[in-house]
Parts: C-alpha cells; structure tokens; sequence
C-alpha cells in the first residue's frame, strides 16, 4: 500500500479459542487528516461525532462498540447517538434501549425498491396514521449516559404529522428548539439528565392525518464521543445513495467520521455483479459524503470473506464467496485514489478462509456469512486497535 505497511501481529481471543486472526496495526491511508482531527478535538474540548454505516453486520450496534468505548474514554462521553426504534419497525436492533408505542406502526426501509415513504438517516423509516401515536424509550443506564438533547428525523410532507413534544416517564417536559431544528428534524433539551421518555405527535393542523418516524438520535450536554451505528439488514452502496433524505439527513448531523461497511450483499449479486457498476456505486457514496458542507473524514471496510454454499450429496458445502475479493479490490482502489482510510477486515480475519476458520471456533453462523455477537465483538475490538494507533500519536501537528 502507498501509504502504510501492514505489521502483521496475531492476536488472541480472551475466550482462549487461540489464534483467530491478523491484527492491523492502524488505519490503512495518510495519519495525518485523522490524527489532526483528534489533536484538536482533544485540544479545543470539542464534540467528536463518528456514524458506522452498514448492513445486517452493523445493525444490531455490536461492532461498533468497542470503537465507542475507546473513544469515549479519550475524548469523554458524548452520548449514545442514533437509537432508531427497530423494536416497532419489528427487526432486530441494539440492546441498549427497548421501544414501545401505543399504535402500530407500519415499516419501510431502504432495501425496498419503491418504498411509499422517504427514507432518511437511519435507512429506515415507520409510518402510522393514528394521530394519538407516542413512542417510549428507556435507555439501560449501565450502558447509556444520562440523555439531554433528542433529535427527531422525520418526514417534512404536506400531510405528515412533524411536530412534537418530549417528556420524561417523570412527567417533565423538554424544551423545543427551533434555532437546532428544520423541517425535517426537531431538536428537544432536557434541563435536567433523563435516561426514559416518550415522544408524542401533535396533531396542529387537520391536513395532518400522518405521521413519518425517520430517526432518534440522543447525546448527552457534554462535548465527549459518539459513535452511532447505523445498520440496515440487506443494504447495499446503491440503495443508500438513492434514498430519499439520506443526505439531507447526514448533512445535518455533520459527522467527523463515517465509517462505511457495506459489500457484503453485493457479493450475493452473483452473475449480476460488475466491478465497473461496483466501483461508480462506492464512487457515488464517497462523492455524497465529500460534497457535504463539512465534510467527513471516510473511512472503508472492507467486508468479511463470507461463504456461498452449495448442495452435494444433500449436504450444503460452504465455500469461500468468489466476489468478496473482487469487492475488496475497488474499495482498496477507490481509497488510494480519494486518499481515504481502509480498515481491512477481509484480511484481519484470515482472508478467503477466514469464515470457515472463524466458523469452527463458534464465532459465526451456520451459513457462514454472519458473526456471532462474541465474532462480531472481536472483529469491533480489531477494528478499535487500528484507531487506538492514532491516538498514541496526539501531537502537534
């Protein structure tokens, strides 16, 4: 690689499983932009805001955790981030908070081909029409900070129900604040720290009969680390760059880092796959993400060797999936030409046979193509080391 040189170091899981895999010693690319951006962030006591975008790996918060929590304990504790209610959207999702409502809520998400509403931030959005509707949330407070501030992402159409109010499960109203808040997101103070709350449609004008949930985002009055997963099962490049508010919605936030790990379900596009349609798809994600007005440091991974399986003699047989290497080759590529950050997952993991490898210590599915939540702890852990090596060099610039 131009700008790094791998030191390979085996590393081993506390579970006495043995050797699992490579380690990469820091981020694939040129150190500076991002040991910069810590310099000053640490230096000026400013916010640090990192969004993990994903698939099915990404959405249920496991492998971003780690990252969290190296981040938080440098830069101090920001808050939790984006906390999409998947309970009501009735997937799997994070187990830091639970979610519950009194109407039903009908879910779309980005994967759908025509989905009836737009899709924003969290790649998912939930829509009712019942115009009584709340959503409560209770954050496990040994996993959360206390809560401050809530954003709301939600639909800004002509008959949508955009205007809210937050209170505690105590009955304590926040406060709106319009000077934070769009037509497409509203932002709520709370004076005093609250970890349960519950947010409720206001119906202010008859046109209103619909109401469009799109995402949640919390953080806590301090200017420490966020990092917010955002993961959405079945995602692909593509179907993030056509949706909807996703821009908008991204731009807002203003995110220093995003890390993207997708590619996974393209290599399941089989025949279909073209690296040329491959490359232009993570192009246009990376162009959406510089063309932002502040825009964020990009980091790639690349995706886990996952298998592809095949009947024989009434048995499946897995196989090392053909396309991943392919995949991995244009991110490494694109990265070099837009000096952008790899972390190499493909690699870390064994490469082609990093999932049969990882599949006879109990660490994957039995499709081989998803981790379990102690693989996909390992695989945040590696990932957090990389971003660990900058931060040992904090000098500066």
């Amino acid at each position: 690689m131009k700008y790094f040189s791998f030191v390979t170091l085996l590393f081993f899981a506390s579970i006495s499983h043995g050797q699992i895999a490579h380690e990469q010693d820091s981020l694939i690319g040129n150190p500076l932009a991002i040991e910069n951006l810590f310099y000053f962030t640490k230096t000026m006591d400013l916010p640090l805001d990192v969004v993990q975008i994903g698939d099915s790996h990404i959405q249920p918060g496991v492998m971003a955790a780690p990252l969290g929590k190296l981040l938080k304990s440098s830069f101090g504790n920001g808050g939790y981030g984006m906390a999409y209610p998947y309970q009501l959207a009735n997937t799997n999702g994070h187990s830091s908070y639970k979610t519950s409502s009194n109407a039903s809520w009908k879910p779309y998400k980005v994967t759908s081909k025509n989905p009836n509403q737009p899709i924003g931030i969290s790649g998912y959005s939930l829509f009712t029409n019942q115009l009584n509707a709340y959503i409560d949330y209770s954050f496990d407070s040994l996993q959360t900070p206390a809560i401050h501030f809530v954003t709301i992402f939600h639909s800004s159409n002509l008959d949508s129900n955009y205007h809210y109010s937050v209170e505690s499960k105590t009955g304590i109203k926040s406060e709106f604040l319009p000077n934070e808040s769009t037509p497409f997101k509203s932002v709520f103070f709370f004076e005093k720290p609250v970890l349960k709350f519950r947010i409720t449609h206001l119906r202010l004008y008859k046109i209103q009969t619909t109401s469009v949930i799109q995402g949640v985002y919390v953080r806590s009055n301090k200017s420490g680390a966020v990092v917010s997963s955002i993961g959405v099962n079945g995602a692909t490049f593509n179907q993030y760059n056509h949706a909807e508010d996703f821009r908008k919605h991204i731009e807002s936030l203003a995110p220093d880092i995003v890390i993207l790990s997708l590619g996974t379900n393209e290599a399941f596009q089989g025949t279909s796959f073209s690296d040329s349609t491959f490359r232009e798809e993570v192009r246009g994600m990376i162009q959406l993400l510089s063309g932002l007005e502040h825009p964020p440091l990009i980091v790639l991974t690349t995706p886990p060797g996952v298998s592809i399986s095949e009947k024989v003699r009434k048995k499946f047989v897995y196989q090392p999936n053909p396309l991943v290497p392919r995949i991995r080759k244009v991110q490494i590529e694109l990265c070099e030409t837009y000096n952008l950050y790899v972390y190499d997952l493909y690699t870390c993991m064994g490469g082609a046979g990093g999932m049969r490898a990882w599949s006879k210590l109990g660490l994957t599915d039995s499709r081989q193509i998803h981790l379990s939540m102690q693989g996909y702890t390992l695989a945040g852990e590696s990932m957090a080391k990389t971003f660990a090596h900058h931060l040992t060099q904090l000098k500066k610039p």
